[in-house]
């Protein structure tokens, strides 16, 4: 990625394309180009080190005050149709710029029309937009100087040639993570894919003997989903796995980690969990599904699903990536063997007939 901003600044530079680099241009202009090219190679140089917009204003910045010897900046991100201030320097700025203002339908604005009015002793500025290519404002940048008519026409130009480049690295950016958020997401149900999970995982694990804490991993499959399938259709069988990764990502809490393992089988990683919250979590998570109805490709009601589920945790279960899971397959196959619709813990594996819902006697009393 560094080359590569290098080179687009490079190409910018170079090409007669764009008018605001017209002026970089020709040997006779070359005491006037060196200073302007020795900016933007290193502004390529600090873009490369920025994952995102909100990490990039608060290095840019800085940067832009220092190369352009501006007396005060104020930035305001966009949300939710508006501008919200999120850097003034010097501090003094933020009691004198308004927190929140309006913001321009699109990059062709008039920042003298929608700029809040320059706060006392600034006589001049300069508004930058940052946009992505499809001209899409995401923040706006203001340079403020002391005397007024000091920005230059040159300087304008550069300025607005550097956020051509942010904005272009932002965009690629974008793209990057994009694509990385569907090589690890599931198609149909949205959901973090078998791939995420193994890396969360390690991580995950990683952390918990680190910090000695612990962590539960959840493996769920759906009872006779073939036989679902071939009553059914695909359609509803698609249909019922959207719903419910639907019910178990509500069902968790934002730290958990929820992900389709394969076919009907999904696999939850529950951080700061032992086995006894665990095991809690896994009959929420069961009654939650065993209470929804599923409806059929028509949209009539089908009935209801069941799930088993397989318990274990670091560290009662084992100390490593490969034993906890082992250990939670086979307590998920327990849960199968001792009647489907069945929440089993690691501990229970070698006696299935304790496989026994913490719920058992309250639905035999429902159904009496």
């Amino acid at each position: 990625m560094k080359g590569d901003l290098a080179a687009v600044a490079e190409a910018k530079v170079k090409s007669g394309t764009n008018s605001r680099s017209l002026y970089l241009q020709g040997a006779n202009h070359l005491p006037e180009r060196v200073p302007a090219l020795q900016i933007l190679v290193a502004w390529a140089h600090v873009l490369s080190r920025l994952d995102g917009l909100e990490s990039g204003i608060g290095v840019i910045g800085p940067f832009l005050r220092r190369h352009f010897t501006a007396d005060g900046l104020v930035v305001w991100l966009q949300e939710h149709g508006t501008w919200r201030l999120s850097v003034a320097s010097p501090s003094a700025l933020h009691t004198m710029v308004p927190v929140v203002t309006s913001a321009p339908e699109s990059i062709q604005f008039s920042a003298a029309e929608k700029a809040p009015a320059l706060p006392l002793p600034y006589q001049a500025r300069f508004d930058l937009m940052i946009a992505t290519e499809a001209s899409e404002p995401l923040g706006w940048i203001s340079l403020l100087r002391r005397h007024a008519n000091s920005f230059t026409s040159d300087e304008k130009q550069l300025l607005q040639e550097m956020m051509d480049i942010f904005s272009a690295h932002l965009l690629a950016l974008m793209r990057i993570k994009q694509a990385q958020a569907l090589a690890l997401t599931d198609a149909l149900t949205e959901i973090w894919n078998r791939r995420y999970f193994e890396q969360r995982y390690a991580d995950e694990l990683k952390r918990a003997q680190r910090y000695r804490r612990a962590l539960a991993v959840l493996m769920l499959d759906l009872d006779d989903f073939k036989s679902f399938n071939d009553t059914h259709g695909h359609l509803a069988g698609d249909q019922a796995l959207q719903i419910v990764a639907f019910v178990l990502k509500t069902n968790l809490r934002q730290s958990d980690v929820l992900c389709r393992y394969g076919g009907e089988e999904f696999v939850v990683l529950l951080p700061e969990s032992d086995l006894d919250h665990a095991l809690l979590v896994a009959e929420k998570l069961r009654l939650a599904i065993w209470a929804e109805p599923f409806p059929a490709g028509d949209s009539t009601r089908v009935g209801r699903i069941s799930i088993s589920i397989g318990v274990a945790a670091f560290p009662e279960s084992g100390d490593d990536e490969q034993t906890v899971l082992q250990w939670a397959d086979k307590a998920l196959y327990a849960a199968k063997k001792s009647g489907r619709n069945r929440t089993c813990c690691a501990s229970h594996v070698n006696a299935p007939e304790q496989c026994k819902n913490l719920t058992d006697d309250q639905e035999n009393g429902a159904d009496e």
